[in-house]
């Protein structure tokens, strides 16, 4: 702690772990707390239940342990878990607000850091053992469209907000860094004669942003980066995508009860930002009795709540889930934009062990067709399911849509699935809502249900 004292500049650099590249298994998060010319001098390693890691993602509680070279316990940090049931940047109600406490040495309190309502503003407020005030931090727009490549800079300010007294900065860590992992590094500028208690809370500081918003690289908002959608309509949205990322939530009521639950997923551009969201509505009783083969409504939702596209499926009594060669059997889904407004159908084909769609417009004149993998052919656990986008007379392929591989427990103990919807960009933007209703359909029909004693059937 004596190094710590004199520091105007302290780094801290999140190892990067193999494991966690290589299977999605969420690990513990290592850093390295570093001098400005690159010597380490303290350790920190996050202490968190396997459970959480997993199912909670960069909302899990934790307990960072900050240890110096001789293995002695230096700083403790505690998050709390916080239900984030609003838009993180903001977390105007008091249960989402999120907060760490920052003991130094170990169990002598030194301070607290607090996120504070600021619509589309990240910001903190940064109190002693005592509560008094000590500093505002002040973090980019959340809503503001910026370069990925960027640093990203926390502005650290006096508690009346006029004048800055330092700077927290996540670095932009490369394109191969930033894209294959979450291991993040930051840089904290501050005066060297801040005093030592005061440093180690917003070192605390730097550890809630990067779980907050940098963490998880598996489709939540890796910070304020690409937001600027915000005031766009659905189908400006979709309009420059020619990547378009579907990613269901993962629900931890649905892994410890086995009670199904309504689906939910965030729908993302290709660099994981999300622009539309997508809530399941049905009834209990049809989703713990119909299971995958149940009716819903798709309501997806703008980042202002604002409904934008439905997708509705009617139910099918489903007797060879592949085939499905008399009409009562097909499934299919209709898809309006907005609301009230029909642009079209998906529809199932007959053909044996094939997987196959029908799509149409609203006239029911057929502009696309969908030809997926074979029913009856054994497939390794880890592959990537392709399903082929083609023309109406099938003789051209337009695009790909896949079901990603999640990850060994990810897939053995959750139904939440990824989907992959590769288009050209100039695709008319109601076909790319009819392709996103057309992926929630196959993610119920032959990805949804885990549960190998019920009457689903999880093919793949």
């Amino acid at each position: 702690m004596d190094v710590l004292a004199s520091l105007d500049r302290i780094l801290i650099k999140q190892k990067k772990e193999l494991l966690e590249v290589v299977s999605s298994f969420e690990t513990n998060n290592q850093y390295e707390i570093r001098e400005p010319n690159g010597r380490p001098f303290l350790t920190a390693q996050e202490d968190t239940s396997c459970c959480s890691r997993q199912f909670c993602g960069k909302d899990r509680p934790f307990v960072i342990n900050i240890f110096d070279y001789q293995g002695v316990p230096q700083i403790r940090i505690t998050r709390e878990y916080k239900l984030n049931c609003c838009c993180q940047g903001c977390s105007c109600c008091s249960c989402c607000k999120d907060r760490i406490q920052v003991e130094c040495p170990v169990d002598r309190c030194v301070g607290f850091v607090t996120q504070e309502c600021a619509f589309c503003n990240i910001s903190y407020g940064v109190f002693d053992a005592q509560h008094e005030y000590l500093f505002h931090i002040k973090g980019p727009r959340y809503c503001m469209c910026t370069c990925p490549c960027s640093d990203k800079v926390f502005s650290l300010q006096t508690p009346d907000r006029s004048t800055e007294v330092g700077q927290l900065k996540k670095v932009w860590g490369g394109l191969l860094t930033e894209m294959m992992t979450d291991a993040d590094s930051f840089e904290l500028l501050v005066p060297a004669q801040m005093p030592v208690d005061q440093k180690a809370v917003l070192l605390g500081a730097a550890f809630l942003v990067d779980f907050m918003f940098f963490e998880d690289n598996a489709g939540n908002p890796r910070c304020v980066s690409a937001l600027g959608w915000w005031q766009r309509a659905p189908m400006e949205v979709l309009r420059p995508l020619s990547r378009i990322l579907i990613r269901q939530k993962i629900e931890l009521l649905e892994i410890i009860t086995s009670i199904e639950t309504n689906n939910r997923y965030a729908i993302c551009d290709s660099n994981g930002q999300p622009v539309l969201m997508a809530e399941e509505d049905s009834s209990c009783c049809s989703r713990q009795c119909c299971r995958n083969d149940r009716p819903f409504v798709f309501n997806i939702i703008d980042l202002r709540g604002m409904p934008q596209i439905r997708v509705a499926r009617h139910y099918t009594y489903n007797w060879c889930q592949c085939c499905s060669c008399l009409g009562c059997c097909q499934d299919s889904v209709d898809v309006e934009c907005p609301p009230g407004h029909p642009i079209g159908y998906v529809i199932q084909n007959g053909a044996c062990c094939n997987i196959s769609f029908n799509v149409y417009d609203a006239n029911l004149q057929p502009v696309m067709f969908l030809r997926g993998p074979n029913y009856c052919l054994c497939t390794c656990p880890g592959t990537v399911h392709t399903f082929s986008v083609m023309t109406a007379d099938q003789t051209v392929e337009l695009g790909k849509l896949r079901k990603t591989w999640g990850g060994l427990l990810k897939e053995l103990l959750t139904d939440a699935d990824n989907f992959e919807l590769l288009v050209p960009p100039e695709m008319p933007d109601h076909h790319k809502a009819l392709l996103i209703g057309a992926t929630l359909l196959i993610d119920f029909m032959f990805f949804e249900d885990n549960d190998a004693k019920s009457n689903g059937m999880r093919i793949f």
